[in-house]
């Protein structure tokens, strides 16, 4: 399935077309999606602290990338089947796969920390929490994520990649965008830089 681009301008003035961006027949309602991301003008100590907290305290990973994330809504075309697409996706997600991650990472590491303080060797337990967390990535990009249209921040231009998407949908935008180009200069300044028109295996 092909990957295209969306600008910011795109996602911020609804321009897309309305076409199911899954399945590619007509849409009857646009779904809004969040796209979370680290920005890069971060410093780093707080990607330090981020990188530290994935691996040691996933409580904390969390914490702070809410606190340091910043997001941006697209809303997606879908036909009434697939209005509901990313729903089980997202309730495995963040109601069971993030929990049973930060819980299972959490009591390894603190159950090596007392190891480690009665003189023991954490080793496995760590070995262990990297296990999980490897796991975990598993699931969510083979399973959850298998079959399903994935945003994801894009850079240089900013935007948004829409993963998977139906080649109807990429279609409709791409003549879209080519309609528009005179009626809508602002659109036509940055959708010229940089589009992904191709399709891209995923």
């Amino acid at each position: 399935m092909p990957t295209i681009r969306l600008t910011e301008y795109e996602c911020e003035q609804d321009l897309l077309p309305p076409v199911c961006a899954k399945c590619g027949a007509p849409a009857t309602e646009w779904v809004p999606r969040r796209v979370r991301y680290i920005s890069n003008r971060l410093g780093w100590l707080p990607v330090a602290a981020l990188v530290t907290s994935l691996f040691a305290l996933p409580p904390l990973f969390l914490a702070l990338g809410h606190r340091f994330g910043e997001a941006m809504w697209v809303r997606i075309p879908v036909c009434g089947d697939h209005r509901t697409h990313w729903g089980w996706r997202d309730q495995g997600l963040y109601l069971v796969l993030m929990p049973a991650w930060a819980v299972t990472v959490t009591s390894l590491n603190l159950v090596g920390l007392v190891v480690a303080l009665l003189g023991g060797d954490p080793g496995v337990y760590l070995m262990l929490a990297v296990v999980a967390l490897i796991l975990t990535l598993i699931v969510e990009n083979c399973v959850l994520a298998y079959g399903a249209v994935r945003l994801l921040r894009a850079e240089n231009p900013p935007g948004v990649k829409v993963c998977g998407a139906h080649p109807e949908f990429v279609t409709a935008l791409t003549l879209d965008r080519a309609r528009d180009r005179v009626t809508n200069p602002d659109r036509r300044t940055e959708a010229g830089i940089g589009e992904d028109y191709d399709d891209e295996p995923i």
